[in-house]
């Protein structure tokens, strides 16, 4: 076995951890301004209309007479697969309806991928292959460190009643909004 390959590797390892690491963080800071500004607009779109708002901690309610729309926002530490975060707006009162609003990066849709890679059987090629993805991750990382700058997040709304009816309805076809306001302006037109 090859030393200096297996340090080699680590190296990679170590470098790839703090690149993530501070992807991260970046990623943390905008998705807390994000839900913070959530918040706000929310209550900046129904003040003006003559709803109450109630502040309930982990989200807020505007209510008008027995109309109520909640506005469900879990911690930013909360992970969530294919969203950086899912919020629930529910309608109780006179008209009731549930709709799911999915945080992604503005200009994409959601997905996962992954790479498949067969392992030879040869120990010393298979720290070759390892050392290389290494390499490609690190790379990977590096210019999306790079580019973390130009990174925003935007809202996808789901009507979760029409899904129901639907089952081929689809978060990742849905229009995406820079703000809160422009998707509650679209809802309530």
């Amino acid at each position: 076995m090859n030393l200096e390959k297996l340090k080699t590797l680590e190296d990679l390892k170590i470098l790839q951890a703090q690149l993530s690491k501070d992807i991260t963080t970046s990623i943390r800071a905008e998705k807390s301004r994000a839900l913070n500004k959530a918040k706000a607009d929310f209550s900046s779109f129904f003040i003006p209309k003559g709803f109450q708002i109630i502040d309930h901690g982990t989200g807020l309610t505007a209510n008008y007479g027995q109309q109520n729309v909640t506005i469900s926002i879990p911690p930013v530490e909360t992970s969530f697969l294919g969203a950086y975060s899912v919020i629930d707006l529910i309608l109780t009162g006179r008209v009731r309806k549930n709709y799911t609003i999915v945080l992604n990066e503005l200009g994409s849709k959601s997905g996962i991928s992954s790479r498949v890679r067969l392992l030879p059987n040869n120990e010393e090629e298979r720290l070759d292959l390892e050392i290389e993805d290494a390499k490609e991750e690190v790379e990977d990382l590096k210019k999306r460190k790079d580019n973390i700058s130009r990174f925003k997040l935007g809202f996808r709304v789901f009507d979760k009643d029409e899904a129901q009816r639907n089952p081929y309805v689809k978060t990742a076809d849905t229009k995406q909004f820079s703000d809160i306001s422009e998707l509650l302006a679209s809802i309530f037109a």
